[in-house]
């Protein structure tokens, strides 16, 4: 519901329990089928890739895999790869996108 008296931000914030119940209703097959196959994979290591406020929630990704699973999260720049194309040794590792 609108209210005049509410920042944009304040409403989408407010609409954030409803989104996640949705993903979680619709995706939580394909959430599932991919954690079987990263575990298969073996991963060393996880990277994360974002900016910004992107950032923060990949940083709340790093705590939650790391207490998990106790594979380390790194946090990668995106330019990295965009701009420089650094050739950037990645063996066993996850790359996670947040935008």
């Amino acid at each position: 519901m609108y209210d005049a008296h509410k920042t944009q931000m304040a409403q989408e914030i407010a609409q954030i329990p409803e989104v996640v119940s949705r993903q979680l209703a619709i995706g939580m097959p394909l959430y599932r089928e991919t954690g079987k196959r990263l575990q298969m994979l073996e991963p060393t290591l996880f990277v994360t890739n974002a900016r910004g406020s992107s950032d923060h929630a990949a940083m709340y990704f790093k705590y939650i895999m790391e207490l998990k699973t106790g594979i380390p999260v790194a946090s990668m720049g995106p330019s990295l790869g965009s701009i420089f194309n650094a050739p950037l040794k990645l063996k066993n590792t996850v790359c996670l996108t947040v935008s």
